[in-house]
C-alpha cells in the first residue's frame, strides 16, 4: 500500500513516523513549503497521485477547495481519499470529485504523534478492503471510533479540543502550586505525577465503577475535597 500525502506538516508527519515501519507500506509526499529528506518527495501533483494508493490531505481548511479542483483534472482511479480537514465534509470533497469516489473522513488529535490518539472515522465505503486496511493502520496509531459524520462537530470539541482543556486546568493547578515555593523545574513532574495517577487509578476501576463513584471515593462525605 502505497501512501502520499498532499502537505507535510505535522499530522503527516506524525503518521508518517508512527508507520513508517510497517510492514507492506510505502509513503511520499508533495508539497509547495516543506522539504523532509527522509521521505521521497515528488514536485508536481499527479506525479504523487500516480505513485499513491491512499492519498492523504493533509491540508489547512483554506487550501482545500483549490486542492480538490487540482486532484479533480488528475485521473483517480482505484485511488482512496483520506481527509482529516477539519469542518469539511465528505459530501464538500463530493462536489468536487464526484460521489463514485472512495472517501475516508478522520478527526484523530494531537497524541497521534505519541500513538494515542482518540480518531473519529466515516467513510462512504465504495472499497471496504482497502477502507479496512487505512482503518487498521490508524489502529496502531490510537484508538479508533467510527462515527456518523453528523456527529464529527462534537467529537471534534471534545477530543480535538479535550487536551487543551484539561491543559488548562493543569495550568491552574499550576499557578496554585507556585505558592508552595516548590523549585519551578519540579512543578510539571509534580503534575504529570497527578495526571498519570489519575490515569491510572481510572484505567484500574473504570469497568467495576462509574465516573462519579471514583469521584465520590475521593471526595468523601465533609472531606477537604468535597
Amino acid at each position: 500500500m502505497k501512501y502520499g500525502f498532499i502537505g507535510f506538516g505535522n499530522l503527516a508527519k506524525a503518521i508518517y513516523q508512527g508507520l513508517k515501519n510497517e510492514e507492506g507500506l510505502a509513503f511520499a509526499y508533495f508539497s509547495k513549503s516543506n522539504q523532509n529528506k527522509e521521505i521521497q518527495s515528488f514536485k508536481t501533483l499527479p506525479e504523487l497521485v500516480y505513485f499513491s494508493d491512499v492519498i492523504w490531505l493533509c491540508i489547512k481548511p483554506q487550501d482545500l477547495a483549490q486542492v480538490l479542483t487540482d486532484l479533480k483534472k488528475i485521473s483517480l482511479k482505484n485511488k482512496i481519499i483520506v481527509s482529516p480537514v477539519a469542518g469539511k465534509s465528505t459530501g464538500f470533497i463530493e462536489k468536487y470529485l464526484g460521489k463514485k469516489e472512495t472517501i475516508i473522513r478522520i478527526m484523530p488529535n494531537l497524541a497521534i504523534a505519541y500513538k494515542k490518539s482518540v480518531t473519529a472515522f466515516f467513510t462512504n465505503n465504495k472499497k471496504p478492503a482497502i477502507v479496512k486496511r487505512v482503518k487498521e493502520d490508524l489502529s496502531k496509531l490510537g484508538m479508533v471510533v467510527e462515527l456518523p459524520e453528523k456527529h464529527f462537530d462534537l467529537f471534534t470539541a471534545i477530543f480535538g479540543s479535550g487536551p487543551a482543556f484539561l491543559l488548562t486546568i493543569l495550568r491552574t493547578l499550576r499557578n496554585k502550586i507556585i505558592k508552595l515555593n516548590i523549585a519551578d523545574n519540579k512543578i510539571d513532574e509534580l503534575l504529570i505525577e497527578l495526571i498519570t495517577g489519575t490515569v491510572t487509578y481510572l484505567q484500574e476501576n473504570h469497568k467495576r465503577n462509574s465516573i462519579e463513584d471514583l469521584i465520590k471515593n475521593i471526595a468523601s462525605k465533609g472531606g477537604v475535597t468535597e
